[in-house]
């Protein structure tokens, strides 16, 4: 309480609270320093006064010798005139003269305030006019007349010497009184300046006092109370209510915090005291409905009640129906010789306590009355407490406690709840023993009754030979009988009880028994359930997979032919025709990406969709977005803002590829329904909640809206804001679905806010990682090939390492299909590439060691040895370790393939382009001859590069200027120019755009010195998307940039490959059957094989193909359709097989069913190879030529 003494003066606490007395202190603090301030401004403006008199004065000092300076130029002209008698001596003396004038002006323009000045420099122009009228005018008039006489009387008369000797003099004088003026000023400016740092000093010393004593004052005020008041309130919750809350009376926060306090600790100490009681009350009912005796239950119920009520000893009294008597039944803690007699009605205390019904507590008893000994020593209980247990009829009992203290009143309510319980239980113990009772003398009344049914039987003789004996029998009988029957009566009343019980039982069982069945019936329908949904699953698949079908039917002859026509190679179509093919292309490519979205979202909702878990980085997340949706804004001339807000984590371990395809369509969706104003991407931390530590992805538009009735169903399938015959935006509905699919799958939830006109919002909350029953199963994706159903082993050509001597750059080809190895190897052949084949992975770490290839193309799914343990061993061999490696495989693995440090990764089945694209990024040199060009004007930022460089197998010009580069690259290639920009003359911008313009550009690097702006950025990204600033830790990043380009760069200089065209000599006298039961599809494949040199044969079926097998031998390969009426293509192929001469023909299945397994029941009925519709004519002709060789 010392404390709450020397706080503030109780008038000024009522008066202010801690909100005005921090308002307050801070108000006047803030008054000081505006004070201060204010006073601060003044002085600095006496000191800027001063120093622009300073200043002044050097100014006149200086206008002061350029006047002089003009007037010894006139004199000096002039007597280099007449000495020398040429014309360009007097041009000093013409042009001091013009310019004195005008500096004249400017001195007396500086001196107006200071008299003396004036009236020295109106004397200074005055001598000076004299002196030209007199003397210069004068001896010059006499020099034009070549008077010499005169003009050396003139000069010799000193005349003009004395003027300007008498200018000197007036110089001086203007000159020693300004600077008496610049001292005088100068001590005057210093004496502002020390008056001013003596100010500073003392409103900063005066500022700070005044803060600490507001401190001071808060901490007495505030920060103390608070400080007592919080460690209360952790006691309190910690469970000590025995506490005391001060400031109560504090008509301040404090003290409303207090009251407060206190209210929370009354009301968990009540709570707790229910508590107690409830826990109490709940072991007295274990312990009392355990016992089987009335002195059990008597002894029980002293000990429980003794223990809780703080009585140090107790004893029962228990009514006697026999003796009419309460008798002792069960004591706690009584000493010898106490509590041994009974009790009537009103006798004694228990006894009046019994007839009254009311509990009684007797105090102050005597030493003598009763005395409770330990092994310490002994003493006399101050107080007694008699509590009756009333039963229905009457007190059945009385508990008698004693008590050194007396109990609290939590401990009185437990003694009235607890006596009415007991007495409840002591009543329902009555009655079951007494149930008991009787059927135990039903039971020996029982057997009395067949003891008396013996003797009867055995004294029928002697009842015969007698009838005295008889009728005494008879009357010893009816006695018997009528006993007997009182039995029977009283064991049917005990029997009515028992069945009532049983009753009770039954109907128990009953509804046990009835809440069985009806969980087994539900169990039932649950089981019926999920089979009608197994089996609707199996329907949609199968639907999807026939629609799959027909639509891609019509779609492969529709994008085949739209192809040809788009690409015009017979050059006969206009540019209109051209264009309009190109847009039947394009739709055709929009109407299967549908199909792909009905089949994404299948396979979410089956469970088949899987996550690859990888590190997936925000900020290149957020570049991607920007870059592929910049140019729609630009079209539609909205706004496109990306904001990444502070604290973002910097990745999280989720499916980057899932990620960016809800990007995709959230921001898809955002510029389909916005016409005006923009959209903006957020990318935002959670830092709370389930998904606490991931990232909140929010796309934000200004568009149409959703009306609040259709926001419930935005997300469903097939579902628009707009669903009309005459709606305005197109589209599936399909985009939001996949979202929330996609988002649930990697552990999240999509929410949406939206109004009509006001634009929506859609938030996707993504967690730091995706939940582990989402993630893969097994780290190492399980990559199972293909069952080989008997198909037909084509004779490859043999694994042969090329001569040393073959051209270009090794690459190792790792794929134990050979058909597909041969099609590498041919391509990279046709790119000038020396090709080595193996078809495992001992074989390819044998070659990689010996031969130290440029690139690596390798395969997942290969035998003892698979594609993860290659490149592990590979990435630990110090001479494999630097090989770039790409994988080419079935399997949906990319993310685990760049983390194992792969350079790319190809899906199967790739295309020609894709494949094409690899060899492109492969090196084209041989190791230790790749060349860099560093373009900079800096020979020290040069000379690091260089450094930075040395471990590097690299080759390093380098140049100061655009120019000399330009000169440097036409002459010689280059693999990758490091650039800066702020070059001299031409800078890197324009170094760019004419480097460009000649041809392909090597590799850039940009290394800046300064930042760019946003302008500079988009122009830059048209070079490169490596920009390096010059900065404490760019070194390292320029390093690590440059060796990525080492591993990654493709040979300057040769112009960029494009895919080689099979040509039509290479299919030469070739004959394919092209077997499909849609003439469409014939037609346009008819067309695209005749065209590269084939001749086709056509099948409607799989009969008329047989036949058409049967008729033609020479027939080549074989085109099969799967899905055909009649005989389909499974059946077809397996009949082809059955036949010897037809076992090893080439057969490549064709079907519109991407299912997953289609591929696997293809080759599994006999087929060599398989093509997905709609068709990429390019990709079958490579599949083409791989089995035709």
């Amino acid at each position: 309480m010392s404390g709450e003494r020397r706080r503030l003066p109780a008038p000024l606490r009522r008066v202010l609270g801690i909100q005005a007395r921090l308002g307050l202190a801070f108000a006047v603090i803030l008054l000081l320093f505006a004070g201060s301030a204010l006073m601060f401004r003044a002085a600095l403006s006496e000191v800027d006064q001063a120093r622009a008199a300073t200043d002044r004065s050097e100014k006149v000092l200086q206008a002061i010798d350029a006047l002089f300076v003009l007037v010894l130029d006139q004199e000096t002209g002039l007597r280099g005139y007449l000495l020398s008698s040429k014309d360009e001596f007097l041009q000093p003396y013409r042009l001091g003269g013009e310019h004195f004038e005008q500096s004249w002006r400017d001195l007396q323009e500086l001196t107006t305030d200071d008299p003396r000045q004036q009236g020295l420099l109106q004397q200074w122009r005055s001598d000076m006019l004299r002196w030209r009228g007199e003397f210069a005018e004068v001896v010059l008039e006499h020099k034009r007349r070549d008077d010499e006489d005169a003009e050396l009387a003139l000069v010799r008369s000193g005349k003009g010497k004395r003027i300007v000797d008498g200018i000197r003099v007036l110089v001086g004088q203007m000159q020693k009184h300004e600077r008496d003026l610049l001292q005088e000023r100068a001590a005057h400016l210093q004496a502002r300046l020390d008056r001013t740092r003596e100010l500073i000093v003392l409103m900063l010393a005066a500022g700070l006092g005044f803060v600490a004593l507001s401190l001071w004052v808060v901490a007495r005020t505030v920060t103390r109370p608070v400080t007592q008041l919080t460690a209360l309130m952790s006691r309190l919750s910690a469970g000590d209510t025995k506490l005391e809350v001060p400031y109560r009376g504090h008509a301040d926060e404090i003290g409303a915090l207090a009251r407060g306090l206190e209210v929370f600790r009354r009301s968990t100490d009540e709570l707790a005291g229910r508590e107690w009681l409830q826990t109490r009350l709940g072991e007295l009912s274990v312990a009392l409905q355990a016992c089987s005796t009335p002195q059990q239950f008597g002894e029980r119920l002293a000990e429980c009640l003794s223990t809780n009520s703080g009585a140090v000893c107790a004893v029962f009294f228990r009514w006697d129906e026999a003796h009419q008597r309460y008798e002792p039944s069960g004591a706690y803690s009584l000493p010898g010789g106490s509590g041994q007699r009974s009790y009537a009605r009103g006798e004694g205390l228990v006894g009046q306590v019994a007839q009254d019904g009311q509990p009684r507590v007797v105090r102050e008893l005597p030493e003598s009355y009763l005395r409770v000994r330990s092994g310490l020593g002994e003493m006399a209980p101050p107080s007694l407490r008699l509590l009756p247990l009333a039963g229905r009829e009457r007190v059945i009992g009385v508990i008698e406690l004693a008590y050194f203290t007396e109990p609290g009143t939590l401990q009185a309510d437990f003694l009235g709840q607890a006596t009415s319980f007991a007495a409840l239980v002591l009543e329902t113990l009555e009655r079951g023993l007494a149930t008991m009772e009787l059927l135990r003398q039903t039971q020996y009344q029982k057997e009395e009754l067949q003891a008396s049914d013996e003797a009867l039987r055995a004294q029928q003789e002697e009842l015969r030979a007698t009838n005295e004996a008889l009728r005494e029998k008879s009357q010893l009988l009816e006695e018997q009988g009528q006993r007997l029957r009182a039995s029977e009566e009283e064991l049917r009343v005990q029997a009515e009880e028992l069945r009532v019980a049983n009753s009770s039982l039954e109907e128990r069982g009953q509804a046990l028994q009835s809440q069985k069945q009806a969980l087994e019936q539900a169990q039932a329908e649950l089981e019926e359930k999920a089979v009608d949904l197994e089996q609707a699953s199996r329907y949609k698949s199968e639907f999807l997979a026939n629609m799959s079908h027909e639509l891609r039917t019509p779609l492969n002859s529709l994008l085949i032919l739209s192809k040809g026509l788009a690409d015009n190679e017979d050059g006969n179509l206009t540019a209109e025709q051209v264009e309009s093919a190109g847009i039947v292309h394009d739709s055709g490519r929009n109407l299967l990406n549908l199909i792909n979205d009905i089949l994404d979202l299948s396979k979410v909702e089956a469970g088949k969709m899987q996550v690859v878990a990888e590190d997936v980085n925000l900020a290149a997340l957020a570049a991607g977005a920007e870059r592929n949706f910049r140019p729609v804004a630009e079209q539609k001339k909205l706004t496109l803002e990306v904001f990444r807000a502070p604290g973002l984590p910097a990745s999280i371990h989720s499916d980057g590829t899932r990620i960016n395809q809800i990007l995709a369509n959230l921001l898809s969706n955002a510029f389909k329904f916005t016409h005006q104003g923009g959209v903006r991407l957020e990318m935002l931390p959670i830092g709370e909640g389930k998904h606490a530590g991931g990232v909140l992805l929010r796309v934000r538009d200004t568009g149409i809206g959703i009306p609040q009735e259709k926001l419930a169903r935005i997300f469903q399938a097939f579902e628009q804001a707009d669903s009309g015959t005459s709606r305005r935006y197109g589209g599936t509905g399909l985009g939001l679905s996949i979202v929330k699919a996609l988002a649930e799958l990697l552990g999240g939830e999509v929410r949406l806010e939206s109004a009509p006109g006001q634009g929506s919002t859609f938030s996707v909350s993504l967690p730091a990682a995706v939940p582990a029953e989402n993630a893969p199963v097994a780290a190492r994706p399980a990559v199972a090939a293909a069952p080989p159903a008997e198909p037909v082993v084509l004779p490859a050509p043999p694994v042969a390492e090329p001569p040393a001597e073959a051209p270009g750059t090794t690459i190792l080809i790792v794929e134990d299909d050979a058909q597909f190895a041969e099609v590498l190897a041919g391509l990279a052949r046709g790119r000038h590439y020396r090709a080595l084949v193996a078809h495992d992975g001992e074989s390819g770490l044998a070659l990689a060691r010996r031969h130290r290839p440029a690139g690596i193309l390798l395969d997942i799914g290969l035998p003892k040895m698979d594609g993860w343990q290659v490149m592990e061993r590979l990435q630990s061999d110090p001479l494999t370790a630097g090989i770039p490696v790409h994988f080419i495989s079935g399997a949906d693995a990319e993310g685990q393939a760049r983390a194992a440090g792969a350079a790319g990764y190809l899906k199967k089945p790739v295309a020609r382009e894709d494949v094409e694209r690899v060899f492109d990024g492969l090196p084209g040199l041989p190791a230790g001859a790749r060349r860099i060009l560093i373009i900079d004007d800096s020979p020290a930022d040069r000379r690091l590069v260089r450094e930075m460089l040395r471990g590097e197998s690299v080759q390093i010009d380098e140049v100061g200027s655009a120019e000399e580069a330009l000169e440097r690259t036409a002459r010689e290639a280059y693999d990758l120019l490091i650039l800066d920009l702020g070059l001299p003359g031409m800078d890197g911008f324009q170094f760019l755009e004419r480097a460009s313009a000649r041809g392909p550009l090597p590799a850039v690097v940009i290394h800046s010195g300064r930042e760019l702006t946003r302008e500079e950025g988009m122009r830059l990204r048209e070079y490169t998307e490596t920009i390096v600033l010059k900065s404490a830790p760019s070194p390292q990043r320029l390093l690590d940039e440059v060796t990525l380009f080492l591993h990654s760069i493709r040979k300057v200089g040769a112009p960029l490959a494009t895919p080689p065209r099979p040509a039509a000599a290479s299919f030469g006298g070739k004959t394919v059957l092209v077997v499909d039961d849609d003439m469409r599809n014939i037609f346009a494949l008819s067309k695209a094989l005749r065209s590269r040199g084939l001749k086709v044969l056509m099948a409607q079926d799989g009969y008329k193909a047989i036949a058409q097998l049967e008729s033609n031998p020479e027939i080549d390969l074989v085109l099969m359709d799967i899905m055909m009426p009649g005989m389909d293509g499974y059946e077809t192929i397996r009949r082809i097989r059955e036949r010897d001469s037809w076992r090893s023909l080439p057969i490549i299945a064709v079907t519109a069913k991407a299912m997953v397994g289609d591929r696997e029941k293809c080759l599994e009925a006999g087929a060599n190879d398989y093509c997905s519709k709609p068709i990429d004519v390019e990709q079958l002709v490579v599949q083409m030529q791989a089995l035709l060789g």
